[in-house]
């Protein structure tokens, strides 16, 4: 958008392109080895787009868009897509360009995350002028050879301008804040998402529900990330309007209680409300402890003449609750930036400038674009005292400030493109902002690293939760460094300061024989969630300066293998065996139990009657299309009044018995229960799977108990 600083909006849109690029050929304009080296991406016949969304796609490609038309105009003119085969030499030189529109919504300024399948989901975008919204979802699937856009006919319940969009561990999608409407007001609904519900007629098969409004989280691309610890969210907060401390916050996914949580050792950089940048990695320190650290850097206090802040926080989720612990200053003061994660653990920030410019001009000269990217190890035993450490900059020295975008490439170089102002005049050096680059850091602290690679291959297309799989990783001939870490990166999916689908995890193995290594995936989708994954094997090589900021380490070209879940089965028949709601229920389409909005099956199911005694007994039912699973899922969530006790059965399809497969405490707090079992007959050679369950009341006495079920799903693998 074009935003004053003070939070007025100005400007037009002009540029009306989309593109989805695939690259090819190295540049040989390279220098500052010693830093890191640069490169250019040149787009064919005078086409181009600036990036001010950039994503890469599960096949390599890059999607990449401005803004899909200028005010005024009902639909899209121009707007473009590029399509063509993805690059196999992970040169990334040159862009060829194709064609394929979204007709339907201008999708400038929109929050978006990949699905478990790789398709990108987008929430909101642009009407009538800047601030004022969208309320439609769109997809875009990259398997489709048309390169389509589904846009959704479920409207959210409020428009939005700038959300937030993330994907969550058991699927549904979250969107939230942003702006809309004619007075630019924050969307403090959120709305919680699911697609592909069988029986739902809707384009994207789709279904959603508001949740509590949250007027404290931040109304600009809030910085949501999962905790590990129990797959809630977390909130890197900023700061209120006035500027006062905003404590970061977690959201009870179950609850959907929205608390303070985390403690603020440097409340500065909290109101730092201006474009900071955040990013989480999930991995082991430099003494070998599992930490999952969110880094938050940068930003400045809302006004147009406002300097930016040149401070950094971390915090490790796996504390609780987690302390912000003051990093040394950046050397640039930086707003609009994006930090990226690197293969290696390490952290670099791109881009960004001072200030906004006069009368809130996000790109004239004044706003002192930050040139040089900068680097800090967060895994270091000295990070608190360990400084950020100035890299090259780019022979063409591109400012990227405001809307401009950086992301991790297959190849573990960095992609940075974007920025303001669109059509600047020759000669200003903003011209050249619609020329991507790709940033090759020093890994290793050696120059020739690219010739030093170690190998990663056979690796499985697909893995599941808790899954241990074999694959093969050869030092480099030159080097034989031993491979030291294995590290899993999602592709990225970057606006505005903030990558929306970053998720990094370090994978633990052990060496089998020779160059061969067993590898332990994730246990649980609280610590990556379901998609597509870059995997890079990284090496020993440390040939930078000892006790100097550096990086350690050199990676492999990636390998993609994608983290799948239990199919999702989606209940579609049952009955209440014992017990009453108050309200009718559609168990062939059962609506209350696919989100965990709080709107329970039947309202409430009562036990008894009182012949029958103080009991609940549910029966669900489901249709797989893999008939002849390993094992079975079913996962609820629900809660009771007052304590209780429940029975899972799971039903034999060759003797139509139920077969006891747990038993679980239930009380009054909301959660999640998974129950997994090996399948012994409990999926029909038709596909058909049933589960009861049994609640039987604990305390207290003389009470009229209920039982609120709020998510009810199969899964079968």
């Amino acid at each position: 958008m074009d935003r004053q600083a003070g939070g007025s909006l100005v400007g037009e849109i002009k540029v009306k392109r989309t593109a989805v690029i695939a690259l090819s050929a190295l540049s040989a304009s390279m220098f500052g080895q010693a830093l890191g080296t640069w490169s250019e991406i040149n787009w064919p016949n005078g086409y181009y787009v600036r990036a001010i969304h950039l994503v890469l796609l599960p096949d390599e490609r890059m999607l990449l868009w401005n803004s899909s038309y200028s005010f005024g105009q009902p639909l899209p003119d121009t707007p473009r897509l590029t399509v063509v085969s993805p690059a196999t030499n992970h040169a990334y030189n040159v862009f060829s360009v194709g064609g394929a529109a979204n007709t339907t919504t201008n999708l400038f300024c929109v929050g978006f995350t990949m699905l478990e399948d790789g398709r990108l989901f987008a929430a909101g975008g642009h009407k009538i002028e800047n601030g004022y919204g969208d309320d439609r979802i769109n997809v875009f699937d990259w398997r489709n050879p048309n390169n389509e856009w589904i846009t959704g006919t479920n409207l959210m319940t409020q428009l939005r301008w700038y959300p937030t969009v993330t994907y969550l561990p058991d699927r549904r999608v979250l969107v939230t804040t942003g702006i809309g409407g004619p007075t630019h007001s924050p969307s403090y609904i959120p709305d919680l998402w699911v697609v592909d519900v069988p029986w739902l007629n809707t384009p994207l098969k789709d279904y959603h529900a508001a949740l509590p409004t949250y007027p404290t989280v931040d109304s600009y691309y809030p910085f949501w990330f999962v905790d590990p610890k129990d797959g809630n969210m977390f909130l890197a907060n900023r700061g209120k309007s006035d500027e006062t401390p905003n404590a970061n916050k977690k959201l009870n996914l179950a609850t959907l209680q929205l608390s303070s949580y985390g403690v603020l050792s440097n409340q500065d950089m909290n109101v730092r409300r201006q474009y900071p940048s955040a990013v989480m990695i999930n991995a082991k320190n430099d003494k070998g402890n599992r930490e999952a650290i969110v880094v938050m850097s940068g930003g400045s206090k809302t006004g147009e003449s406002t300097l930016s802040s040149n401070s950094a926080l971390f915090a490790n989720l796996y504390d609780d609750p987690p302390v912000w612990t003051a990093a040394q200053p950046m050397n640039y003061t930086r707003q609009c930036h994006t930090l990226v994660a690197l293969p290696t653990r390490d952290v670099i920030a791109f881009g960004g400038t001072d200030r906004f410019g006069t009368n809130g001009t996000p790109y004239l000269a004044e706003a002192l674009p930050r040139r040089a990217p900068e680097l800090w190890n967060p895994f270091a035993n000295d990070r608190a005292t360990r400084p950020w450490k100035l890299m090259a900059m780019s022979e063409r020295e591109i400012p990227r400030g405001y809307h401009s975008t950086a992301l991790l490439m297959p190849d573990a170089r960095v992609m940075t493109a974007g920025g303001e102002p669109e059509g600047a005049a020759p000669g200003t050096g903003f011209e050249w902002q619609k020329v991507p680059q790709i940033y090759s850091p020093p890994y290793g602290g050696r120059a020739d690293w690219i010739t030093r690679r170690p190998t990663l291959s056979d690796v499985p297309a697909t893995v599941g939760y808790g899954d241990t799989f074999n694959v093969t990783m050869s030092p480099n001939a030159t080097s034989n460094e031993p491979i030291t870490r294995l590290m899993m990166i999602s592709p990225g999916a970057v606006t505005h300061a903030f990558n929306e689908r970053q998720e990094v995890y370090e994978l633990d193995f052990v060496h089998l024989s020779g160059n061969t290594y067993r590898v332990s995936a994730p246990a649980s989708s609280r610590l990556v969630t379901p998609g597509y994954y870059m995997l890079f094997a990284v090496d020993a090589t440390d040939d930078g300066t000892p006790g100097e900021t550096r990086i350690k380490g050199i990676p492999s070209v990636c390998k993609w293998i994608q983290v799948k879940d239990f199919e999702q089965i989606f209940v579609t028949g049952g009955r209440i065996a014992r017990g009453s709601s108050p309200s009718a229920i559609n168990w062939s389409e059962p609506a209350e139990l696919l989100l965990g909005e709080n709107a329970y099956l039947g309202s409430a199911v009562f036990y008894g009657p009182w012949l029958n005694g103080p009991r609940v007994e549910l029966e669900f039912e489901g249709n797989a299309t893999n008939a002849s699973p390993a094992k079975v899922r079913f996962s609820t969530q629900l809660k009771v009044l007052g304590d209780g006790q429940m029975k899972v059965f799971f039903k034999d399809h060759t003797t139509n018995a139920w077969v006891l497969t747990d038993t679980r405490s239930v009380n009054g707090v909301e959660k999640n229960y998974e129950i997994v079992a090996n399948n012994t007959n409990f999926v029909s050679p038709s596909g058909k799977i049933a589960a009861k369950l049994e609640f039987r009341q604990t305390a207290p006495a003389l009470s009229t108990p209920r039982v609120f079920i709020d998510v009810a799903e199969f899964g079968v693998r």
